[in-house]
């Protein structure tokens, strides 16, 4: 029996202060009724986990459009702290298998913060 080893990707973000951040990612498979949350989180004495915003551009052929506004992002402490973000998708339900859904971290890394 072959181990099979299931690894998120890695993808560091790094945000200017005072700047919004856009990016479109293309994930290549169908990705009609997916469940999709992202979110920067941080470590450290920040608690505050900041949701970033997906918006389904064409789910048929897997693209997905991610933002996160300069405002949410402002309150933020920058040299203190640490911030790491993912991204995780719910697969639809699969009638032909006992397990309803599957959760699966797609994408995570660092989250950086430059300040002015």
């Amino acid at each position: 029996m072959t181990d099979l080893k299931q690894n998120s990707g890695k993808l560091d973000l790094t945000m200017q202060l005072g700047d919004d951040l856009s990016f479109d990612a293309d994930f290549g498979i169908d990705l009609t009724n997916y469940d999709f949350t992202a979110n920067i989180i941080p470590s450290g004495t920040a608690l505050t986990i900041i949701p970033i915003v997906i918006t389904e551009t064409d789910l048929s052929i897997g693209k997905l459009h991610f933002f996160i506004s300069k405002d949410s992002i402002e309150s933020l402490p920058i040299a203190s702290e640490k911030y790491k973000w993912e991204f995780v998708w719910n697969t639809p339900k699969q009638e032909i298998t006992p397990i309803t859904v599957y959760t699966r971290t797609i994408l995570a890394g660092n989250f950086n913060i430059l300040g002015v």
